[in-house]
């Protein structure tokens, strides 16, 4: 599955002023190149401390990243074909 991140842009705004925030973001989004997910539990194989979260009445479910060593989060919607990306 190709990811798309969208609102990447968001997240680079949020971490501008965190020299070590942005670095770590952008170290998340580097590995991000080398994954190939079929099925939701191929995310947990690639990050084992991501947490999938199942979202029944919204359009995409959710999974929760640790980024830089467990001191940010990342929640992504994700949609097998899509990847919607956000940072909170």
């Amino acid at each position: 599955m190709e990811i798309k991140i969208f609102k990447w842009a968001n997240v680079i705004l949020h971490c501008k002023h965190n020299p070590r925030m942005l670095s770590a973001f952008q170290d998340f989004k580097s590995q991000l190149s080398f994954c190939d997910w079929k099925i939701p539990s191929d995310i947990v194989k690639s990050f084992r401390t991501a947490d999938i979260v199942s979202c029944t009445d919204k359009p995409f479910d959710r999974v929760i990243f640790n980024v830089g060593g467990n001191k940010y989060r990342m929640i992504c919607g994700y949609k097998f074909g899509k990847i919607k990306s956000f940072c909170t």
